[in-house]
């Protein structure tokens, strides 16, 4: 099991929002510490290819509707709703971390995943209710902010906005073993993997693996317990939340 970490986010200030609320300055900010984040661990064109590099609108848009992202081959077929973004300032008014979730539901046809969508997941209906997944697409933290406990209260920020009783899901490529492990320390087990081509058609294939819990709640509460510092890192980030952008 990993360490627990030290929080320190005491000079950063939090937003969580919708992405339609973004401006197009804080999509290239966030688009910057995308690059430098996976710069860190994977090839340039690689990143190039998953973040759009050349095009901040259209990085934007791909997060705006996630369905632009399905018709492009880069997600796989489901509904989506209640996107969401939680991210954090330094004290220069500069995004150095963010994280993208929404609401998802998959299955076919389409008449099931929308029912999946419209139901409470605190209703227990067979093969629909508990199907209203809480995804966190993804979480990015500039390497100079690293090692903070940043993913970790944004990633707390974003669950907070769903139901607590809504499972929750995460994918990773390839993950490696620190990885599974922060993740299974947080209640997420490995549910499932595919092979996949991450980069488009040509590219390497990978395994894309699916870790889930089975409540917002558990995770929420398992990163509130991680560290003495996690939960006053926490509370100093909901009071810090900023309004507006």
């Amino acid at each position: 099991m990993p360490s627990s970490p030290e929080f320190n986010t005491e000079d950063l200030r939090f937003w969580v929002g919708s992405p339609d609320t973004l401006s197009m300055m804080s999509w290239k900010q966030m688009q910057t510490v995308a690059e430098e984040a996976m710069l860190a661990v994977s090839p340039d064109e690689e990143v190039a290819w998953a973040i759009h590099k050349s095009d901040t609108v259209r990085f934007a848009r791909g997060r705006r509707d996630p369905q632009v992202e399905v018709q492009a081959g880069r997600l796989n077929e489901g509904e989506f709703s209640n996107l969401g973004v939680a991210a954090a300032f330094n004290d220069k008014d500069k995004i150095v971390g963010y994280s993208y979730s929404a609401d998802n539901t998959s299955g076919n046809p389409a008449f099931v995943r929308r029912l999946k969508m419209n139901i409470s997941p605190a209703l227990p209906v067979p093969k629909v209710g508990h199907r209203r997944y809480a995804w966190i697409r993804e979480t990015m933290v500039h390497p100079e902010y690293q090692h903070r406990g940043i993913a970790h209260v944004l990633g707390y920020l974003s669950i907070a906005e769903r139901h607590p009783k809504q499972p929750v899901a995460i994918y990773e490529w390839e993950p490696a073993s620190r990885i599974v492990d922060s993740l299974q320390n947080l209640g997420l087990e490995r549910t499932g993997a595919q092979i996949k081509q991450p980069y488009g058609a040509g590219s390497k294939p990978k395994e894309l693996v699916r870790f889930a819990a089975s409540r917002a709640q558990t995770v929420m509460d398992n990163i509130h317990g991680l560290s003495p510092s996690a939960a006053q890192a926490i509370e100093n980030a909901q009071k810090s939340r900023r309004q507006y952008l």
